[in-house]
């Protein structure tokens, strides 16, 4: 599990698999994962269900509340649910949301330089 102060980007996905993998060697049995920010950029959702194992993406809200107590809550993201309350389901998927092929590919070389173990760790 990983709780962000900021919105998480693509650009950091690769971060996070590198995380993931250090961690996912420890257990033979398997892994899942969780990020918790406030926010996600268009198109993460998308790419974290190439990863290979499951990752759970949650947003979270804070409501300013009197001194001394502390109020919130985790708003699940899925892709195939309910949109986002942020996003209008009347507003269409813009072509700039969506990764180009170059993207794709890096992201799918990535993913498999992580299984064979040749990511550099930097």
């Amino acid at each position: 599990m990983e709780v962000l102060k900021a919105s998480f980007s693509r650009h950091e996905i690769s971060d996070y698999l590198t995380k993931a993998s250090r961690i996912q060697s420890r257990f033979p049995s398997g892994i899942s994962g969780i990020l918790i920010a406030p926010d996600f950029e268009a198109g993460v959702q998308e790419l974290m269900e190439l990863v290979k194992f499951p990752v759970r993406l949650f947003k979270y809200r804070e409501e300013n509340s009197p001194p001394g107590e502390s109020v919130g809550w985790l708003e699940e993201i899925t892709l195939h649910g309910k949109p986002a309350e942020s996003t209008p389901p009347e507003e269409p998927l813009s072509l700039c949301n969506r990764l180009n092929r170059e993207e794709l590919r890096e992201f799918i070389q990535l993913e498999i330089d992580v299984a064979r173990g040749r990511h550099n760790k930097s």
